[in-house]
This record gives C-alpha cells, sequence and structure tokens, in this order.
C-alpha cells in the first residue's frame, strides 16, 4: 500500500504551500494585475505593512528571496530580463491563465488543467488572504463569503456551472458599467478594490454517517 507521501507528492499538498509568508502573498497579488520585477515591486511601495523599517538594501534581498520562493513554487515564471549595471533585472508574471473558453480547457490534458487550477486558487488565496491581513476583507458588513456542498446529478452539474457562467458574465458587465460611471465622472479610486470570485468543482466522497 502505497504512503501518504507517496500517493500525494510534495508539490500536490496543499495549494497554498507557497503562501506561507505576507510578502509571497503581497507578490501574488500585485502579479494578479500586472507583471513586475522585485525592485519594482519594492519602488513602487508594494511591500505589506510591517516592512517599512527595512533599508532598500535588505529589502531588495529579502524580496526577491520571495520570488524566488514562488518561482520555485512554479507559482510564477520569468517573462523578460533588463540589463542593469552588471546585474539582470527580471520581470516576473503569473502563470495564472485567467480567461480561456471551456472548448480551449477541455482540450488540455488532465495535468495541464491541475496546473491552471493551482495557480489560479493560489492567485485567489493571496488575494483573500492579503485582503484578510490588511483588514479590507471584513471592512464592508455586506462582503459575502459562502460555499455550498451538494449531491448532484449531470443535470444538476450542468445547471450549476452555467449559473456560474451566467454570474462571471453579469460581474463582467457590472465591473464595466462602473469603470465608465467613474470616467465620466473624473473619479479615480486608489483607495479601495473589490474582488469577485465562484467556484464548481468536484470533490472526493465524503463517507456517509
Amino acid at each position: 500500500m502505497p504512503t501518504a507521501a507517496q500517493k500525494y507528492p510534495r508539490q500536490d499538498k496543499a495549494v497554498c504551500d507557497a503562501l506561507q509568508h505576507p510578502i509571497r502573498i503581497r507578490i501574488l497579488e500585485v502579479l494578479a494585475e500586472r507583471d513586475i520585477s522585485p525592485i519594482q515591486f519594492l519602488r513602487r511601495g508594494c511591500l505589506p505593512p510591517g516592512y517599512e523599517s527595512l533599508s532598500e538594501k535588505n529589502a531588495v534581498s529579502h524580496v526577491s528571496y520571495h520570488f524566488k520562493v514562488l518561482r520555485e513554487a512554479d507559482c510564477i515564471v520569468v517573462v523578460d530580463t533588463i540589463p542593469r549595471r552588471g546585474s539582470v533585472e527580471k520581470i516576473h508574471r503569473s502563470k495564472m491563465l485567467a480567461l480561456h473558453t471551456d472548448e480551449d480547457f477541455k482540450k488540455l490534458s488532465h495535468k495541464k488543467r491541475v496546473a491552471i487550477t493551482r495557480s489560479t486558487l493560489q492567485m485567489l488565496v493571496a488575494r483573500a488572504d492579503g485582503a484578510i491581513l490588511q483588514g479590507t476583507f471584513d471592512k464592508r458588513p455586506d462582503r459575502h463569503l459562502s460555499w455550498v456542498p451538494m449531491d448532484l446529478d449531470e443535470q444538476g452539474w450542468k445547471e450549476l456551472t452555467d449559473l456560474q457562467n451566467e454570474s462571471l458574465e453579469r460581474a463582467q458587465g457590472i465591473k464595466a458599467a462602473a469603470i465608465a460611471r467613474m470616467h465620466d465622472r473624473a473619479i479615480e479610486r486608489v483607495d479601495a478594490e473589490e474582488t469577485f470570485a465562484a467556484l464548481a468543482f468536484e470533490s472526493p466522497p465524503v463517507p456517509k454517517w
């Protein structure tokens, strides 16, 4: 009989293994929005609260180390390099594929689908964890957080995924309308940002009591 370690290799133990430090959480939050290098991350004020006292030299070394941890965990990848006075600035990108068609996803191997799922969940968990750490997650009393275990047949599963697709499409419309309103009113939101997420997946069976 295989041991737990053989059945569940280290890289597959948990989606959040790499998210054991607030700086790594913040890196993934930022990379969900744009490509960035460690020095850009630092100089644009992306460090989470509590690290302001670090000198720039120590901060660069600290941040670079956490970028390296995330690369080794296969969460992010170097997409460009820029020579800088005898050194190389590495531009990083998230490995999350945020948007893809159902048809494209079906054509991928199971291994590639798992990789996309891991990267996407890592980004989502980092975004939620970052909001909790900085006190914004529960700032709004009408914030929404829920999940429901369900026992479905194939028709029920199809109806559920259709509902998720409809919700995502509507959320994109809400986002576009809000951007248009703020543009018309010359409003720039710099103090806050909202996140919409939805999940629907097959879970391992739970023993019936």
